[in-house]
């Protein structure tokens, strides 16, 4: 697991190389901050509809009877029988 120490070094040499390029460039100089940086953000939660569940139960259970068969054969059955439960 990486330091914090080196972390915050890795961060500020990408931050002065982007700097730099755009010196060169003549473009304006962007502000950077840290991904995570802000202690309100929250990922985001993504929500499964009742098609994902049922599709992904229904391909478990073939997949379980049936383990050698294709992904595609797999998974027709699998969204046949997952259109005909939400149904």
């Amino acid at each position: 697991m990486r330091s914090k120490e080196w972390e915050e070094g890795w961060h500020a040499g990408y931050v002065a190389g982007i700097r730099a390029a755009a010196e060169l460039t003549g473009e304006p100089v962007r502000h950077f901050t840290r991904v995570g940086a802000s202690p309100t953000a929250r990922p985001k939660k993504r929500r499964k509809t009742a098609y994902q569940s049922a599709y992904s139960a229904a391909y478990k259970r073939l997949k379980k009877k049936h383990p050698r068969m294709a992904f595609g054969s797999l998974s027709k059955k699998a969204h046949a029988a997952a259109r005909k439960k939400v149904k």
